[in-house]
């Protein structure tokens, strides 16, 4: 008899320890954002299906668990409350599972953040551009991921106060794009609408004829040109004050001085094709060389020696029918004593 009370002991304890060891239990996991480690110590209430009634209030453990006894919940759902000081707060509703499971909260710090989209127009289908800045000029800044959305975090931003947000492509393909917002501090603040960045127009460099006959300047000592049709290059003369793609009229430029006084600075501009046996070119003037372009490629090996400036083109670009822009700072007058392509 006492050895059939023993067996049954025995077999009461491993029932019991299966019981316990089988409990359904929803475990939270809560993650700090920034560092991605476990957040311990983080107050976590339990309401029940209504949202209303407490069923159960603790902190996250050293590991930023915490575990729930499923058979400890009544109905068929509850609610989390996660309510640490320096975080936002969260609140989740949770469908209550059939068997044990697991979720992963992320806490984010207790900035004021900004939240938003941009988008292309309606003409390229509205879609997120991914890769471009977002910022809050000297205050924060960010990166828009695949979709498009952004968030900038901070805690710089002033409470009554507006600030414009500007929007950057890194490959300028776009027009810059901005937005203004008064946040809510130390509140998440969401864009009621998309920032919208226009595409830009590829303009090609269009010259007005009509600024005058174009002029050869020989090789003689004067001039130009090895490599080249004729062994001859003409250029013209246009405003420096206008961007290279949008140089407007052309004034004529003859082996003289360029007398235009409104002019600060002018860019010349070849009107012969480049070839494969080019490599660079020399340019004997008192006026300063302040940028030289291949087509669309600028070329940053200029050297200057009194008033010799050489300039060496960039082994990795195609140069094969492209002109050549150089812009100078005008000395009055602009003089040249003599432009020779290599």
């Amino acid at each position: 008899m006492k050895f059939y009370k023993y067996n049954i002991a025995i077999l009461t304890g491993i029932i019991l320890m299966m019981i316990s060891g089988c409990a359904t239990t929803y475990t939270v996991h809560l993650i700090d954002e920034e560092s991605q480690k476990p957040a311990p110590n983080i107050p976590i209430e339990i309401l029940d299906e209504n949202g209303r009634d407490q069923l159960k209030s603790d902190e996250s453990n050293a590991e930023g668990q915490y575990i729930i006894y499923l058979k400890t919940i009544p109905g068929d759902s509850f609610k989390i409350e996660i309510k640490g000081d320096d975080y936002f707060e969260i609140n989740e509703w949770i469908t209550t599972p059939g068997k044990s499971a697991e979720s992963r909260f992320i806490l984010e710090k207790r900035l004021t953040i900004i939240k938003g989209y941009v988008n292309e127009t309606e003409e390229y289908g509205a879609k997120g551009i991914g890769g471009v800045e977002v910022k809050i000029k000297y205050i924060v800044k960010a990166e828009t991921d695949t979709t498009g959305m952004f968030k900038l975090k901070s805690n710089k931003l002033m409470r009554n106060k507006d600030y414009t947000i500007y929007v950057n492509d890194k490959d300028g393909k776009y027009k810059e794009g901005t937005t203004n917002i008064r946040p809510k501090i130390n509140e998440t603040n969401q864009l009621t609408a998309a920032v919208i960045l226009e595409r830009k127009v590829k303009e090609k460099v269009i010259i007005d004829t009509t600024g005058g006959e174009d002029t050869e300047i020989p090789q003689n000592g004067d001039g130009v040109t090895t490599g080249t049709k004729n062994n001859q290059s003409k250029w013209r003369a246009f405003d420096g004050n206008n961007p290279r793609t949008k140089m407007g009229s052309s004034e004529l430029f003859q082996n003289k001085p360029l007398q235009n006084e409104q002019w600060t600075t002018v860019w010349m501009k070849s009107t012969v094709d480049l070839t494969s046996e080019n490599n660079g070119l020399t340019v004997t003037t008192s006026n300063k060389i302040l940028e030289c372009w291949i087509g669309d490629s600028k070329i940053k090996d200029v050297k200057h020696n009194k008033d010799k400036w050489e300039v060496k083109f960039n082994e990795s670009d195609s140069i094969d029918g492209k002109r050549i822009f150089i812009k100078f700072k005008i000395k009055n007058p602009l003089v040249f004593t003599s432009i020779e392509i290599k």
